[in-house]
């Protein structure tokens, strides 16, 4: 009897020990849950990164007339009179970019530069967008579409928020007097925080080449044993290329064939003078040896007009006619060389 009560009381014991273990369990669990059940807010600043200019070109393409293997630009002479629109070659340039914020950032398409030193007269200092576009040696954009006669677009850039990477171009148009000698194409892009610049040097190379207007030297009427006066016939000659020293270093000629007589008038007879006023028997050069060295040099021109002195000069001619055994209409064909 005494021991099934004891067992009884066992047996109370370990259920409510069974039950409190319980209750501490839940609680732990309850209080466990009630924890993972508070939240809390994470954020976190995305700041602006630089773009970057990956690389930069002078294009090779078709119809350009850089040579990408010489790094030298070669450009075209002058082919016509008009000189109010100058001949031009259109250098494409293309700046390659990035901005890991998206390619959109790039606000202005920056700005974007062609100048030459000019044996160290003209810098880039001199060509930049608080100076002077000058078609002789310094070309400049600072916007795109068209500005300073340079048109610059982005072709690259999807305008979307992913796109990272752009591609500016832009089309110079070189003129035929552009200046010889090393140049730099410098590129900037921007966004609203950052600038970012770069630069490639290349060589423009010297062309020398001349024109001759009024091409027709008519001496009009003339007697036998006549002299031409002094300013009678005279043409212009224009440097048509770039060169800094062009130099007219010959004429050729060659007897004139008379069309009323078998003899003709010697080409010793033919004289030539670079300044005005000289009469026939001054006049210092013919072409006794079938050339003659003039050594009038003919400056490069600067702009868009040719004026006396830069980018023309004038030639006087002279002749004689035999005093006996010439009839008719005479005729030669003469050519200047410009070295």
């Amino acid at each position: 009897m005494q021991e099934a009560q004891e067992n009884k009381y066992h047996y109370l014991v370990a259920l409510m020990l069974a039950v409190v273990g319980l209750l501490i369990i839940l609680i732990f669990v309850s209080m466990r849950s009630a924890a993972e059940e508070n939240t809390g807010l994470a954020s976190a600043t995305i700041t602006n990164t630089s773009p970057s200019i990956t690389s930069l070109d002078i294009s090779d393409a078709a119809g350009d007339p850089y040579n990408e293997t010489t790094n030298l630009l070669t450009l075209n002479e002058q082919t016509t009179n008009d000189v109010s629109t100058p001949d031009t070659d259109t250098i494409t340039l293309t700046v390659n970019y990035t901005d890991n914020n998206s390619c959109t950032e790039v606000e202005t398409g920056g700005t974007f530069l062609v100048s030459s030193f000019d044996n160290g007269v003209n810098t880039y200092v001199n060509c930049d967008i608080t100076g002077e576009s000058n078609e002789d040696n310094c070309y400049f954009s600072n916007t795109l579409g068209v500005e300073n006669t340079i048109t610059c677009a982005d072709a690259g850039c999807d305008g979307t928020e992913s796109d990272t990477t752009g591609i500016i171009t832009c089309e110079v148009p070189a003129t035929f007097y552009t200046d010889p000698g090393d140049w730099t194409f410098y590129a900037s892009v921007a966004d609203a925080q950052y600038t970012v610049t770069s630069s490639m040097s290349f060589s423009v190379g010297t062309v020398a080449a001349i024109g001759l207007i009024d091409t027709t030297l008519d001496f009009g009427n003339m007697g036998l044993g006549a002299t031409s006066t002094a300013n009678a016939v005279s043409t212009q000659v224009r440097n048509t290329g770039n060169s800094h020293n062009l130099t007219l270093g010959s004429y050729t000629a060659s007897n004139f064939n008379c069309s009323g007589s078998t003899n003709p008038i010697l080409l010793t007879s033919l004289k030539i003078s670079t300044t005005t006023n000289i009469g026939y028997e001054s006049k210092p050069f013919s072409s006794a040896a079938t050339q003659a060295s003039l050594g009038q040099t003919v400056a490069k021109q600067i702009d868009g007009t040719y004026a006396e002195g830069t980018g023309k000069e004038t030639l006087y001619w002279g002749l004689l006619i035999p005093s006996t055994g010439v009839a008719g209409t005479c005729t030669t064909t003469v050519t200047v060389v410009g070295t």
